[in-house]
């Protein structure tokens, strides 16, 4: 989804009465400044200091501009090592490195007035945009010496990044092979950055700390959301870099544009209230109550309006002063002796040798499958040479830079790529990369799962990706007059960002199997405000590589007409508060005739307020054809009348002596009448289904099991 943040998010705007899984809060910086000062001992009296040492200093510089003495001339340019630092889990968050260049691009331009739409800028702001002779530069040297290209990609949880603890910025310390702050700016690319603050959830687009605030040297830093880096949106990007030069929004220190009247303490921004995504027209026509008679600065870019584009000359000249101090070491990364040791001076490589890295299109799958493995090498786009090596597969070793892999026998293997180019060789290995699993477990139909034995079923699995979060769990309360059922307690916990639980079924082989029926019960309420949860029901052709969901799942909207809205832990007293849902055969042909099939029941909190309500399923079934034409064919299978209304025939002929168990099902996969009877070789055997006339009006599955066959028919009862 393309996001104009400061541009076309009007519609997103953090004030919103609509949903809050819609909202976006375009700067967490102040909320990590609010963190620090309510939870860290000293934290206040520290930033204060190092406040009152930034503008005594930068009071300094000014008037030694003002006054011609200063020691640098306008047109000096501050280049900054920078390195950006992608943490992923191999999604979409581990973006290519031309995303990175391409932001970095458009944050240059912005800081040295070279953008296209500079002429549409206010007319009375217009002249006070100038050149910052402030750059970015990727670093070409890493931490020892080594060649980079200032993009690194780290395999690491914190991409779900949690604002709130300030220790996360594990690459940025002082420690050995870190990319010290006081050489680099750092910027941390993440999947999704996370609130600890109830009262202000929403899609945080990026943070940093001002000069001097940050609560660790780590943390002196720029975090950011990989998905708001294309085209303008990079103007958040370069928002954010104001603020780690020392600016301030230019309606205050608070996070609420349009609210109240603030200002930035630099004399040609106007006070003003702000502006969230909107763009007025024309400018002549603006008017501010915050500071009558004079207009607001709308495109400015340390406010949140739409039309963003700008700096004054007061913001450049407080940037630049910001530069030359030597508060947080600001001044240390654009000096000379800094700008040879990241390689930005005196370098005379341009490519890089290769940092191996790669994944799969999938870590789990089954004997017999095969899967594809991508090399993900970053540091250089020129690898001449890919060595990989697999342990148990098919083929065991390969040159390709993509190659697929067959595995026979169930197991846990290993991966081996080494890359190379005339620079420089790399090589990563992952032992237990990828586990191929048994094949289908279960191959009798129908099955029905009603959870009465009070514990998880065998073969049954629960994944608690959040760990130490409560997960799926047996309850007494149960669909259809039973007393028990699968339950998700969302309700009994707290705020869970990014919370994901699922509940796995056993494997099923459906080889020589159609007409394939799935149905489960479930109940489920809502949250007051909380509309962004998700629920997903899918299955595997491939032993949980990937998961498709099934068609016709009901959204949770759909789900909580069952329960309603409530805050207090959600129950299903009664019986009208459950809904069958059920997959007919035509929606769900796809898996016919399919050898290694398992379902799971998929559940996220609402990712803005981490909060959900409970979740009950019960009553899981499958019913199906089994069972070749050919068996059918040579035993003479015939059942009439069908449709009837009343009883019908099912007649055969077995070639041998033989036991014959014949059971009905309904369409849930439960059991409604069974039978045993014996069968003479070369006599034709009748038996009556629905002989008291107990069953109503519905469909059916006649199963007739002999001689270790089975065949299944439908039977419509009218």
């Amino acid at each position: 989804m393309k996001k104009n943040l400061l541009g076309a998010i009007a519609c997103l705007s953090m004030f919103a009465t609509t949903s809050i899984a819609q909202t976006i809060i375009p700067c967490g910086t102040n909320q990590a400044l609010e963190y620090c000062i309510k939870n860290i001992p000293g934290y206040k009296a520290q930033m204060e200091a190092k406040k009152a040492a930034i503008d005594a200093d930068l009071q300094t510089k000014m008037q030694n501009m003002a006054a011609k003495t200063s020691t640098l001339p306008a047109s000096y340019t501050f280049t900054i090592p920078t390195v950006f630092h992608i943490l992923h889990m191999n999604g979409s968050e581990n973006i290519s490195d031309a995303s990175c260049i391409a932001a970095l691009n458009q944050v240059n331009k912005d800081y040295a007035r070279k953008g296209a739409d500079t002429t549409q800028i206010d007319p009375l702001y217009e002249p006070l945009y100038v050149n910052s002779h402030i750059q970015l530069q990727l670093a070409k040297k890493d931490p020892y010496g080594n060649c980079t290209n200032g993009i690194v990609h780290h395999y690491n949880v914190n991409t779900n990044w949690e604002q709130n603890d300030i220790y996360n910025f594990e690459y940025s310390t002082v420690g050995t092979y870190n990319w010290n702050s006081s050489k680099y700016l750092n910027i941390y690319i993440v999947k999704n950055i996370i609130s600890g603050d109830p009262n202000q959830q929403g899609i945080i687009v990026g943070y940093t700390y001002k000069p001097g605030t940050a609560p660790n040297t780590g943390a002196d830093a720029i975090v950011y959301r990989h998905d708001f880096l294309s085209g303008l949106n990079a103007r958040s990007l370069s928002h954010e870099l104001g603020h780690w030069l020392g600016l301030g929004h230019t309606f205050g220190d608070g996070n609420s544009a349009g609210s109240i009247c603030g200002n930035d303490d630099i004399a040609d921004t106007p006070a003003t209230s702000g502006f969230f995504s909107t763009c007025p027209l024309p400018y002549t026509a603006l008017n501010d109550s915050c500071d009558p008679g004079n207009r607001p600065n709308i495109n400015n870019i340390m406010d949140y309006s739409g039309c963003p584009m700008m700096f004054t000359q007061g913001q450049t000249s407080k940037m630049r002063g910001i530069c030359e101090s030597s508060v947080a070491n600001r001044k240390n990364l654009s000096d000379t002796a800094n700008l040879i040791l990241t390689g930005i001076l005196n370098n005379t490589t341009t490519v890089c040798g290769p940092i191996a890295d790669f994944y799969a299109n999938k870590i789990y799958s089954c004997a017999g499958q095969s899967v594809t493995y991508n090399s993900t090498s970053y540091n250089s786009t020129a690898i001449t040479n890919y060595t990989w090596t697999f342990d148990g597969g098919t083929p065991s070793t390969s040159n390709a830079p993509s190659p697929t892999v067959l595995y026979n026998n169930p197991g846990v293997y290993g991966a081996t790529l080494t890359v190379s180019n005339a620079n420089g060789t790399s090589t990563v290995s992952r032992a237990d990369f990828v586990t191929v699993r048994w094949n289908s477990e279960i191959n009798t139909f129908p099955h029905t799962e009603s959870f009465e034995a009070g514990v998880l079923p065998d073969r049954w699995s629960v994944y608690n990706l959040d760990y130490n979060t409560i997960s799926w769990q047996i309850c007494n309360y149960g669909s259809q007059g039973t007393g028990k059922s699968m339950l998700l307690p969302n309700a009994n916990g707290g705020y869970w960002y990014d919370n994901i639980d699922i509940l796995e079924t056993p494997q099923f082989n459906f080889n020589n199997t159609t007409n394939i029926s799935v149905s489960f019960d479930y109940s489920y309420a809502r949250r007051p405000g909380t509309t962004g949860e998700v629920f997903k029901f899918q299955y595997t052709t491939d032993c949980g590589g990937n998961w498709t969901d099934m068609p016709g799942t009901p959204s949770t909207t759909v789900m909580a007409a069952s329960g309603g809205t409530m805050t207090a832990p959600y129950i299903p007293f009664t019986s009208n508060k459950w809904v069958t849902k059920t997959y007919n055969p035509i929606s769900i042909a796809a898996l016919n005739n399919k050898r290694d099939v398992k379902f799971r029941f998929y559940f996220n909190n609402d990712p803005m307020t981490g909060s959900a309500q409970n979740l009950y399923i019960d009553q899981f079934s499958i019913s199906a054809t089994v069972g070749l034409e050919e068996f059918a064919n040579e035993i003479g299978l015939a059942i009439y009348p069908n449709p009837t209304n009343a009883s019908s025939t099912i007649e055969f002929t077995s070639s041998s002596d033989s036991k014959v168990e014949i059971s009905v099902y309904d369409v849930t996969g439960r059991k409604v009448e069974e039978s045993s009877l014996n069968a003479s070789a070369g006599v034709l055997t009748k038996h009556e289904v629905n002989k008291a006339d107990n069953l109503t009006a519905g469909v059916y599955f006649v199963t007739l099991s002999m001689n270790n066959q089975k065949v299944t028919k439908k039977l419509i009862i009218e």
